[in-house]
């Protein structure tokens, strides 16, 4: 499966996602979504773990991105992390 593929199984509209429109791999993955959503996942500068940015029209929705990124046992990171995995 290709990564823009596997992007929009992970980011999907279940979790309230647009379309993905555009990708940008020049600091991490940022991903742009057509309801004017950016979600952005880079690797740390300075420790051993991801970073999630969310941009969203309102406050609530961005907070609510990042939550749905790192919840356990099957965030948005998580399920990305299974398609890395051999």
């Amino acid at each position: 499966m290709n990564s823009k593929r596997i992007l929009e199984a992970v980011f999907s509209k279940q979790h309230g996602f647009g379309s993905l429109i555009r990708l940008n791999c020049l600091d991490g993955i940022r991903c742009y979504f057509d309801n004017d959503e950016i979600a952005h996942i880079r690797p740390s500068g300075n420790a051993p773990q991801l970073r999630l940015y969310a941009c969203a029209r309102t406050q609530q929705r961005a907070d609510q991105i990042v939550a749905l990124g790192i919840q356990e046992p099957d965030g948005l990171l998580r399920q990305l992390s299974n398609y890395a995995s051999p």
